[in-house]
């Protein structure tokens, strides 16, 4: 019988034989970097909160326990774009006697032990440190945080069964939302409108005795969360479960006749690059892991879109700039950070023809322009509500198209991993940190360095510098896409080395 440390021991060697070995290397290097920065930033917050959070009526420990539901929230959305789902190549196992029940439980005790559950202690440490020692000693403090880190497992573990039932079908995504905005309207409502009750209720309260109890270690406390957390594990190992064996062991169902299966035409009028973007259209409309991320993409601008419209709540100006460039970038960071993955599982056939790879990469990136009018038409009722100009719309547009897809699309000449498109848990993630790097790169430079422009120069200017970079990148697509290629050539019996070891495992 496998053991929980040789479970480990087999993961860290499949890390090592990973294809992008050393491209992931860095950009774990390059995470770690952030996320020191980010560990400094908890510790200023926690520090603060710790020396200036209190009122007249409440310590400051009760209000920030009032505002646990935030903090888990926060949690949960951080874990959207960065945590990835437990999975792991299942196939060997099958061979040695072992449960897939055992294999399901590692991978979620494996995931309880990540250093993202860990994060937040950096928060609340030093807030504890500050409010708790004066009034319960050490011992307040080391409760408080243990009990803390119990309910940051339970939101991962939830966060865990939210995941796996969101690629099962998309509306699923209503769940965590409406669970947290439910929470947080019954306990700040009262607060935040004049409404005929008492501004704390029973909601606001049970999570201020609730963090009391785990300064004062009750056991009710403690055995509440306990509680919870077994039933998020019951329900993330139920799900994790169910996964597993239908990708292991589901018939293939697929009807074997095409008459009316569409062969969309419409890119017939773009040649022989438009045969290219008719297989990237099959591919992200008849594979599992592409439909989700593509019907992912396109619920999140919808999302940002109708709340934009319809309210005042992302009015500031960092974050309507992240918002329109989130929008604008989603369908660039979902798939061409890991451009030529997909395309690793049929790469053979694509060498075997002279240039076709350069045809490729013209079709992806036409295709790719154009689905990004996607969140341009939906940015329509924004534009209309006067929430932004149409210069800036069309600036951000132009810029995605150019400069961010360019810097995406030097990933082609370094992928090398293959990647499943319709399995998700029952193969080890063939993604890596470098591919995070830099679509948080892609994401968050353009966006800082508009915000600091704007502090410069007038909004116009701006706009018209965005406008100006992205629409002469674009019109150059052809050189840099060449390059691209001819970079690609030289590299490409180290790529095929790479595609074929990972293929072998998928």
């Amino acid at each position: 019988m496998i053991s929980f440390k040789d479970f480990r021991k087999l993961r860290a060697l499949g890390d090592k034989r990973h294809p992008m070995l050393t491209n992931n290397r860095a950009g774990k290097i390059m995470m770690y970097i952030m996320g020191a920065f980010w560990v400094g930033y908890f510790i200023f917050f926690g520090t603060l909160l710790g020396l200036s959070l209190e009122t007249n009526n409440m310590e400051g420990y009760h209000l920030l326990n009032s505002g646990l539901i935030i903090i888990l929230a926060l949690d949960f959305c951080e874990r959207l774009p960065l945590q990835k789902l437990p999975s792991q190549e299942i196939k060997p196992f099958m061979l040695l006697p072992i449960k897939l029940k055992r294999i399901a439980d590692y991978l979620l005790l494996d995931s309880a032990l990540s250093g993202f559950n860990l994060f937040w202690m950096f928060f609340f440490v030093p807030f504890a440190i500050l409010t708790l020692p004066v009034y319960f000693g050490i011992s307040g403090v080391i409760c408080y945080c243990i009990g803390v880190w119990l309910l940051i497992l339970c939101n991962n573990y939830w966060y865990l069964s939210c995941k796996m039932l969101m690629n099962r079908n998309m509306l699923w995504s209503l769940l965590p939302f409406l669970f947290y905005v439910v929470i947080f309207f019954v306990i700040y409502s009262p607060m935040m409108f004049n409404l005929d009750m008492p501004r704390r209720n029973m909601l606001f309260y049970f999570f201020v005795n609730l963090g009391e109890g785990f300064i004062m270690g009750k056991i009710w406390a403690f055995a509440l969360v306990l509680l919870v957390l077994a039933g998020t594990w019951i329900l993330a190992r139920h799900l994790l479960l169910k996964d597993i064996q239908e990708e292991i062991y589901k018939i293939d169902n697929s009807k074997t006749t095409t008459e009316n299966v569409s062969e969309y035409h419409f890119f017939e009028r773009f040649g022989e690059p438009g045969e290219f973007m008719r297989l990237e259209m099959k591919m992200l409309l008849r594979n599992k892991v592409c439909k989700i991320s593509l019907f992912s993409a396109i619920a999140i601008v919808l999302f940002f879109t109708i709340v934009m419209s319809s309210s005042d709540v992302y009015d500031g100006e960092k974050m309507s700039s992240f918002i329109l460039a989130y929008d604008f970038c989603i369908f660039g960071i979902s798939f061409l950070g890991t451009i030529m993955g997909y395309e690793g599982n049929y790469i053979d056939g694509l060498m075997s023809r002279k240039e076709s790879i350069y045809t490729l990469l013209r079709a992806k990136y036409m295709f790719f322009s154009l689905a990004t009018i996607i969140p341009l038409l939906l940015l329509i009722p924004v534009m209309i509500a006067g929430k932004f100009a149409p210069l800036t719309v069309f600036a951000w547009y132009f810029f995605t198209i150019g400069p961010i897809y360019m810097t995406l699309f030097q990933m082609a000449v370094y992928n090398r991993s293959c990647i499943s498109m319709n399995k998700k848990s029952t193969q080890k993630s063939q993604t890596g940190g470098i591919q995070i790097v830099i679509n948080l790169a892609v994401l968050l430079l353009p966006m800082y360095l508009y915000i600091v422009a704007q502090g410069f120069l007038e909004q116009n200017v701006v706009d018209g510098i965005w406008l100006g970079t992205g629409v002469l990148v674009t019109i150059t697509n052809s050189l840099w896409i060449k390059n691209i290629y001819k970079r690609l050539m030289k590299r490409k019996y180290i790529n095929l080395e790479g595609f074929h070891n990972s293929r072998s495992n998928l």
